[in-house]
């Protein structure tokens, strides 16, 4: 680890005090190749779902393989083959341990014995690892692995990297939010050397949890790449609706159910118009099997269709004519992203890291409030205005160039380089 604070030099700016990643205009393509020969970079991501916080990680992934560094990547042993096939198809490497136990407080003493052996083996292994492959960084992708990961990375040679992907978390009972502070306040800056915020609104979060940290980048998300093996997998869309695409896991927190009212609202109203929910909701999840029996005894389930994970978003996007982001939780979007550039404006909530992204009526539309009513507002001011809508959606073709790839990758190597 590095033995003193002090600030990283990324190409950065400052904005508040934080470090802010920075590319010119007219720099963006103009990334050098090879800039990171020589680097190994252990990344410690075992997750289980393929959602935006693993895309948006292979897609970093991507970059530092591009500019010569070699990616080890610790997965999930018993559910991480779809993470394992996306960073196999990068040529990285992978090894999987076990962790998909839940690290958390528990009343019963045999949960917790259960819990503490599980996170024994697992950072025993990462030790292991760590020692075999001689890692030259640590990158860590999640708060609830840096858990897993601390006895193993602390006072480690190599410096550690901290991706939030989410902030941390508030509103818990008294007891665990202490305990997360503590984590954040103690631990976080005891074993990490950067922390990378990918949002304003994430790096308030950190700062609302009392957490001082020397060395903090603010760094965006990038358009991640996607992949289509095969034919499309998308289902007959018709053209003569007008088509609202959810795209995200089937959660309470990324706001579906508010979703399903505004529809089934609009249903009943006689509007021409279909909803299709582009996620996974098949693992563990009670809350989207709830949601689909709902729409059915609805009668509306012809028109709110649960499509399942869709591996062609970009086919998909382009069928549709709108986009809705209702999350209620979100560190920064990269479905948003993914709907800029088919040129699809999104409606979301004025919440979150959203406002950092779509300007009201400009690029999209942000309701008045966080409830159905207001997310209603705002899907029926496009279908009301078909020429604002179309607007709308070529200036979010437009804006994406702030979260181009290219800008992201001179950060993101000027970062490792400096490190």
């Amino acid at each position: 680890m590095m033995q003193d604070s002090q600030t990283i030099n990324v190409d950065t700016e400052v904005l508040g005090g934080v470090e802010t990643a920075h590319v010119p205009d007219g720099a963006a393509g103009t990334v050098p190749t090879g800039g990171l020969s020589g680097r190994r970079i252990l990344f410690v991501m075992p997750s289980i779902p393929l959602q935006g916080m693993e895309r948006a990680t292979i897609q970093i992934m991507r970059i530092l393989i591009g500019q010569g560094a070699e990616v080890l990547c610790v997965t999930e042993r018993t559910y991480g083959d779809k993470v394992r096939a996306e960073v196999e198809r990068l040529g990285a490497r992978c090894i999987a341990i076990d962790c998909h136990v839940k690290l958390e407080l528990a009343k019963n003493p045999r949960t917790m014995g259960r819990m503490f052996w599980h996170w024994a083996r697992f950072a025993l292994a990462l030790r292991r690892t760590i020692r075999e492959f001689r890692p030259t960084h640590i990158h860590i992708t999640n708060i609830s692995f840096f858990i897993y990961s601390f006895p193993a990375i602390w006072r480690t040679k190599s410096p550690v990297v901290f991706r939030l992907s989410n902030p941390p978390v508030a509103g818990l009972p008294r007891m665990k939010q202490a305990a997360w502070n503590w984590i954040w306040r103690r631990c976080v800056p005891a074993a990490c050397d950067v922390l990378v915020c990918n949002s304003q609104f994430a790096l308030a979060q950190l700062r609302a949890r009392g957490v001082d940290f020397p060395n903090v980048v603010l760094l965006n998300n990038c358009l991640p790449e996607r992949s289509v093996d095969g034919p499309s997998d998308i289902p007959p869309i018709r053209s003569d609706r007008f088509n609202i695409v959810y795209l995200g896991r089937i959660q309470p927190k990324k706001g579906c159910e508010l979703l399903v009212d505004a529809a089934i609202r609009m249903l009943d109203e006689g509007l021409q118009v279909d909803v299709v929910l582009a996620g996974e909701y098949q693992w563990q999840n009670p809350f989207a099997e709830a949601l689909i029996a709902r729409v059915a005894r609805a009668g509306c389930a012809e028109h709110i269709r649960f499509l399942g994970e869709v591996q062609d978003v970009f086919g998909l996007l382009d069928a549709c004519d709108l986009h809705v982001h209702a999350s209620l939780t979100e560190s920064f979007s990269n479905a948003v992203l993914e709907a800029k550039s088919r040129g699809v404006p999104s409606v979301a909530f004025p919440c979150t890291s959203l406002p950092e992204q779509i300007t009201h009526l400009q690029d999209g539309y942000l309701c008045s409030d966080s409830s159905s009513d207001a997310l209603y507002e705002g899907i029926r001011f496009f279908v009301d205005h078909p020429e604002e809508r179309r607007a709308a959606g070529h200036a979010a073709r437009r804006s994406l160039e702030r979260y181009s790839v290219e800008r992201a990758a001179r950060a993101w190597v000027q970062l490792y380089q400096e490190v």
